[in-house]
């Protein structure tokens, strides 16, 4: 029998090279980035497994995260543990720390670029990248299929799989793009005008440009649209707040041939304030061409800008292309994956701040809202259980009920602070809105005698969740699943809970995004 030959990672790794060059005094450990970088996915469990139960190799952990692009894990001492100590936390740390030195290989041996104009491999990502995602898709695929849940509601104990329930491509697009055009629709009934801007990285962030010379400097593609957020999207965001420009829009990433990524950013800006926001642009594309001595591109256009001899496209539908091609295409959608370094968002949000965490909570309870006694959420309820388009929802929950409700969150395990609930102040105290639909915990004694009745028979019907309308009318009281995409956008009849989120154990979900617009 044959065995590949293990590839030497480490010797591309530029955190490798800095140390032997400089003599760091924390250096990471060649061995530990080979054996992670070549593992299989189920080489990598088994690697997590040693390090949770008998902290075998557990001592390279945290020289591996000082010399990556991750140093700001080591902020959050909770997370920092867990990362070192527990199972899960080791095993998304171990992927992404794989999808980095896989990156880094790719990038520097110029195995990635325009295929056609180099003699690069692969566009994107590399094969091994690609492969893994590959891996990752079918494990989730068949851990949805495999792994059954019990709700507890107002209705009984529902049972059923993960894959019925879990939010599809076309769920996911579908979302995306009833936000953009919530956004489109407030910034049309406002007057504003459209402005297209594509954010780009320096030269030296591009390991195999199509064009020019070749000056990479070691970067991942994750430092790469970091430079990006800190020195072009976040400066002109805060100049134009501090001018007194209220932006709204949407940014969605998207990788070059060669990996490094640029931002298509969508903007919708008052007629009033448009050339100074366009000044702010200029300026910013002016300074950084003057600190690098470049002609550093920032390309912004108009909507009387766009090449269309009919009418200038709309900017949702402009943006949402990329969305679109991000989902459709596997080795872009594997560049936007934990497998290649740490989970990118698809689209992020403008001026929507503390608003989509509080529509999705009501959202699924939204039965529940229409049996309240304040009037107020009662006809909350009615509108999210109307005949609405999904974005027009969106659209009446910003205007007349977002004001009167607060979101509230709380300190996880890792210490981040997450979502938990909904408040609504009422003759002067806090209303509590809580679902009342939960998943209950075959640990729990309670939990599991209400299991066990459930598949004892006592229930007169199976209320298993599927594709077919004969479960419809028992599901009427429940709400479990997003399906975004379900006629043609119009609110769908489930809605998927928080609560399912933890059971994504093994589930490669979108946990750790990068953000861009977190400002």
């Amino acid at each position: 029998m044959q065995y590949l030959q293990p590839i030497n990672y480490a010797s591309s790794n530029y955190y490798v090279k800095y140390a032997r060059k400089h003599h760091v005094v924390c250096p990471p450990n060649p061995q530990f980035i080979n054996n992670v970088a070549n593992a299989d996915d189920q080489q990598l469990n088994r690697i997590a497994a040693r390090m949770a139960s008998w902290g075998e190799g557990r001592e390279h952990i945290i020289p591996a995260i000082i010399n990556s692009p991750y140093t700001a894990w080591l902020k959050n001492p909770k997370a920092l543990l867990n990362r070192q100590t527990k199972f899960k936390s080791i095993l998304k740390t171990l992927k992404t720390l794989r999808g980095y030195y896989l990156e880094q290989y790719a990038f520097y041996n110029k195995q990635v670029g325009d295929v056609k104009a180099k003699k690069a491999l692969y566009q994107y990502v590399s094969e091994a990248i690609a492969a893994n995602r590959r891996k990752t898709i079918e494990n989730n695929e068949l851990y949805l299929e495999k792994t059954e849940i019990y709700m507890h509601g107002p209705s009984g104990v529902h049972k059923f799989a993960l894959a019925d329930v879990a939010p599809t491509a076309a769920d996911k697009k579908a979302e995306i793009w009833t936000d953009m055009l919530l956004i489109q629709r407030m910034a049309d009934e406002q007057g504003m005008e459209q402005v297209l801007l594509t954010e780009t990285a320096l030269p030296q962030y591009h390991s195999n440009p199509t064009k020019g010379r070749c000056s990479y400097n070691g970067a991942s593609s994750r430092q790469a649209l970091k430079w990006i957020q800190d020195n072009v999207h976040r400066v002109i965001y805060k100049r134009a707040k501090a001018a007194g420009i209220n932006l709204m829009g949407f940014a969605v990433p998207e990788p070059h041939k060669d990996g490094c990524p640029h931002l298509h950013v969508a903007l919708f800006v008052p007629p009033d304030k448009l050339n100074r926001f366009i000044s702010i642009v200029n300026d910013v594309r002016a300074e950084i061409s003057s600190e690098y001595g470049i002609n550093y591109s920032l390309d912004l256009r108009l909507k009387t800008d766009l090449e269309n001899e009919q009418e200038p496209a709309q900017a949702a539908s402009y943006v949402m292309k990329y969305v679109i091609k991000s989902f459709d295409d596997p080795e872009i959608g594997a560049w936007y994956s934990r497998d290649c370094g740490g989970e990118i968002r698809r689209c992020n949000r403008i001026g929507l701040q503390g608003f989509k965490s509080k529509f999705n909570y009501l959202y699924k309870m939204r039965k529940q809202l229409i049996k309240h006694p304040i009037k107020l959420l009662r006809e909350l309820g009615e509108m999210l259980c109307s005949d609405m388009q999904l974005s027009a929802k969106k659209y009446a929950f910003f205007n007349h009920f977002n004001p009167y409700l607060k979101g509230v969150y709380i300190e996880d395990e890792n210490g981040n602070k997450r979502f938990s609930h909904v408040t609504h102040n009422h003759d002067g105290g806090d209303i509590v809105i809580v679902n009342l639909n939960r998943i209950l915990d075959p640990n729990n004694k309670n939990d599991k005698e209400l299991i066990n009745k459930h598949e004892n028979g006592e229930k007169q019907a199976e209320t298993t969740v599927n594709t077919g309308t004969e479960h419809k009318q028992e599901l009427d009281g429940l709400t479990i699943n997003v399906c975004y995409s379900s006629e043609a956008g119009a609110s769908p009849d489930l809605v998927i809970t928080s609560e399912i989120n933890d059971f994504w154990s093994d589930f490669d979900d979108d946990e750790e995004q990068i953000n861009l617009l977190d400002i």
